[in-house]
């Protein structure tokens, strides 16, 4: 997370999509970094969860653009 935070500039938020394992682990660490924005899901499967992804990445590739032109 330190790295992501490292590279990604100043003046945009970042926005991470996980599980929600072990979040109790990371409270400390997002207090002290506010613009970073945590996403949970809950697959009951690791199949579930890639089919979730792969829809996803089809759906999007359907009209693709650069990330930075979706931020509001």
């Amino acid at each position: 997370m330190n790295e992501v935070d490292r590279h990604v500039p100043s003046d945009l938020d970042v926005h991470l999509v996980l599980d929600n394992l072990q979040t109790h682990t990371i409270q400390k660490w997002l207090l002290r970094h506010r613009r970073v924005r945590f996403h949970f899901t809950a697959h009951p499967s690791v199949g579930e969860l890639a089919a979730d992804i792969t829809a996803w990445v089809e759906t999007w590739n359907e009209n693709p653009h650069p990330v930075d032109a979706i931020a509001p």
